[in-house]
């Protein structure tokens, strides 16, 4: 039962606010972990109490370390205990394939759930441990914060510190309810719409053999594993912040418009924010040196640590290093030559990069990955072929979509609609989100059927 099931839409999500807003203040923590609980028990059975039992342990040796804030030796070392223990137990639920025991249809949500709920429980503690919020005395809010249903699927990654006064301090108002039903009917067709759509295309596109495809068609099958990995994680993002807003929790933005990024450290300043934003903040105080060659050594640990995001794999760990050595050779030289050009060659090439990135992270294994690339560039010797031609005719309408929603060409122009025709904008806004919600609904039971 994910965000985008049909259980979930017309059951699970309006008995949880015909009762959240009845249950009284005190009690709605209580009521959201409840559900949260009972959403994970659905569709992991075994793995919900694993993660319980983690969380546990977590919240205990915070308090250990906590209260010994007078002796630094022994709280150091129950700190770096702390990690190594989420670090083993990350590594055990991802490297040992526990994420299998997640019943869902999606391959990659179960991983970045798993994912997202270490960071979550490292979060708490480097957080604790740096004094940048008070220890949390109170174990429901804690479990609250950790599995709050919404982020635990696919993000954002949210930090305890940012979030911490909302715990116990929140108002629910019909404008942010209504910025957060509009939120989530967006990032529902993001997923259900674009991201489901392009997946099918993915799919016969990658139906055929590596070896014989042609240049066109490998790196159409570049683009459209991009769209659909961009729109999928995106959808999912906008509607957990969707439901944060209904509930009251203020949930930080994770993606922005990828196209206009005009270099590949510019993409990630868009691409997953909050998982950016965690590794910066949280490396910073450990780290206190100019030196460029750490500078890129703990570049290519971030690097790492965010491919390992989406699961293991060795292709992973090979998608970060490609990224790391631009990231690097940027910094160093690249950038100086890309202010000289054209800002359209600049996007061209960030573009191009990127889907080379993609390809790596996407596929199985380190052999298939340079197998793909090797498509791309002309391996095969064969430029253009039929497949290209059809598939290029069927899916054309739905990658000009992608196209267009991954720009801010759509943004710019509803927010100068707005600024003109202001009351217009907003009876337009309710009658294009039920149209859209009604849209997304039928791709959902389409994809069912």
């Amino acid at each position: 039962m994910g965000l985008t099931s049909v259980i979930f839409l017309f059951f699970v999500m309006p008995v949880f606010f015909l009762i959240y807003y009845w249950v009284p203040n005190n009690k709605k923590n209580i009521f959201i972990l409840l559900v949260s609980f009972l959403i994970l028990f659905w569709i992991t059975p075994i793995l919900s109490f694993v993660m319980l039992i983690i969380a546990c342990v977590n919240f205990s040796l915070c308090f250990v370390m906590y209260k010994l804030y007078f002796l630094k030796d022994k709280r150091k070392y129950i700190f770096l205990m702390l990690i190594f223990m989420n670090l083993v137990a990350f590594g055990i639920l991802l490297f040992f394939k526990l994420d299998r025991l997640v019943y869902l249809q999606e391959e990659l949500l179960p991983k970045i759930m798993i994912s997202l709920f270490v960071c979550s429980n490292i979060s708490y503690i480097l957080d604790v441990y740096l004094k940048k919020c008070r220890l949390q005395r109170n174990f429901i809010d804690f479990l609250t914060y950790v599995f709050f249903f919404p982020k635990l699927f696919a993000g954002p990654l949210v930090q305890y510190s940012s979030i911490e006064s909302q715990l116990k301090n929140r108002k629910v108002i019909f404008q942010n309810v209504s910025e957060g039903m509009q939120l989530f009917v967006i990032g529902l067709a993001q997923k259900c719409v674009l991201a489901d759509s392009v997946n099918e295309a993915q799919k016969f596109v990658l139906y055929q053999t590596v070896n014989n495809i042609s240049v066109s068609t490998a790196w159409l099958g570049a683009i459209v594993e991009f769209f659909y990995l961009y729109f999928y994680l995106y959808g999912y993002s906008n509607m957990a912040r969707g439901l944060g807003k209904m509930i009251g929790f203020e949930l930080p933005a994770n993606f922005r418009a990828i196209l206009p990024s005009n270099s590949v450290t510019n993409f990630f300043e868009r691409w997953n924010i909050s998982l950016l934003s965690c590794v910066r903040t949280y490396s910073k105080p450990f780290i206190k040196t100019s030196k460029l060659p750490i500078k890129i050594v703990l570049l290519f640990l971030g690097g790492l640590i965010y491919a390992l995001f989406f699961g293991a794999g060795f292709s992973k760990c090979l998608a970060a290093v490609y990224f790391v050595v631009i990231l690097a050779l940027e910094r160093l030289f690249i950038f100086d030559i890309l202010v000289k050009l054209p800002q359209l060659v600049r996007r061209i090439y960030t573009f191009l990069l990127v889907l080379i990135g993609t390809v790596l992270f996407w596929q199985n294994s380190i052999g298939e990955s340079l197998t793909y690339v090797g498509a791309m560039f002309g391996e095969n010797r064969a430029f253009l072929d039929k497949s290209f031609i059809f598939f290029a005719k069927s899916f054309a309408f739905i990658l000009l979509l992608c196209w267009l929603f991954s720009t801010n060409i759509v943004r710019n122009r509803v927010v100068g609609f707005k600024k003109k025709h202001k009351v217009t904008y907003y009876w337009m806004r309710y009658i294009f989100n039920l149209v859209l919600f009604v849209i997304s609904i039928a791709f959902c039971i389409t994809r069912l059927t």
